[in-house]
């Protein structure tokens, strides 16, 4: 009764668990205690919604591997995440961690070099999680000669998976990223682009200042701004879609400051006037400037406007480009 009452008690569960895509992997990690404990432990690292994604295909990664290893040792649902984690195993890991990233012997290529590659990782997190969480969930039948085994296979882990699988991997991910040619887009086609965006914004703006209630329009005009702004910036989607309404609404600029003022050139001075400056937190915690020039702040002051006047965004919901009745 307690096992399930811990697992249930889980934040992972909720914020995780539902957005997954319901198939064999993804009940396999809702199956495994140590997987889905490694789930909740990531999430405590992370404060930013997205990072919910990330969760899951971390954990689903560990699941592909528990499949795999299943799948060779004929194996059925009772053996766990817990049960690989055995130095006699480590070979039979290596090799699964090989297939289910794409591992041509032939060629001595991944096609997906970065799960193997990562995956190593992953278990070594995974274990020192299992060494240290004292959960009755979490089940050996002899805890300390587990814990042995677990430090071993951690150990082995350390010294062999760069050799094993690593250098091969990132060694492909090079050459492939060499290979691949870079394909950039014609200035007359990003124009051309870019007006028909603009279109498409002003058309749903003057429908939208005619009935607020459109919510077809009101997404249009969301998803022109998040394309003008991305496109203006040069930025990742990433970086750029999980910007916070209050993040916007702040006003931290300097124009009002002598000092800042003096230091700034004519053309700069005109442009601290026409542009809105909005520091977001993208990849890895990193600061991330993004600029709105005046057409596209009037895009989203429009659909701030509406979106306050209606009920389309919910109050919980507080990004900037958020669709109608969406939590995300």
């Amino acid at each position: 009764m307690d096992e399930n009452n811990t697992l249930h008690r889980l934040r992972v569960k909720e914020e995780v668990f539902n957005i997954m895509k319901a198939d064999n992997i993804s009940l396999v990690v809702k199956t495994d205690p140590l997987i889905c404990h490694f789930g909740e432990q990531y999430l405590k690292k992370h404060n930013r919604k997205q990072m919910r994604l990330e969760c899951s295909n971390k954990t689903r990664e560990l699941a592909k591997l528990l499949i795999d290893v299943r799948n060779t040792k004929s194996e059925n649902g009772r053996f766990t995440l817990v049960d690989l984690m055995d130095p006699v195993l480590f070979d039979l890991v290596v090799e699964s961690a090989k297939r289910i990233g794409g591992y041509d012997p032939a060629s001595k290529t991944y096609r997906a070099p970065s799960l193997s590659a990562h995956i190593g990782t992953t278990l070594k997190q995974a274990g020192e999680l299992l060494i240290l969480k004292k959960d009755p969930s979490i089940k050996s039948t002899d805890p300390e000669m587990k814990i042995k085994e677990v430090k071993r296979f951690r150990d082995l882990i350390a010294s062999q998976w760069t050799t094993e699988i690593s250098s091969l991997a990132f060694k492909t991910m090079c050459e492939t990223k060499w290979n691949k040619p870079a394909i950039l887009p014609l200035t007359k086609d990003i124009l051309k682009f870019k007006d028909f965006v603009i279109q498409c914004g002003n058309k749903a703006a003057a429908n939208l200042k005619n009935d607020p209630n459109n919510k077809k329009e009101y997404r249009i005009l969301t998803d022109v701004c998040l394309i003008l702004t991305i496109l203006y910036n040069r930025k990742r989607i990433g970086d750029v879609q999980y910007t916070n309404l209050d993040t916007y609404l702040r006003n931290f600029s300097s124009i009002n400051q002598d000092e800042c003022l003096n230091a700034l050139t004519e053309s700069e001075k005109i442009l601290t006037k026409n542009y809105k400056r909005v520091v977001t937190g993208g990849k890895g915690n990193r600061p991330v400037i993004i600029l709105f020039p005046r057409d596209i702040q009037d895009y989203i002051n429009l659909m701030i406007e509406i979106r306050l006047k209606t009920n389309f965004i919910s109050l919980d919901n507080r990004y900037l480009f958020a669709y109608p009745y969406s939590n995300h």
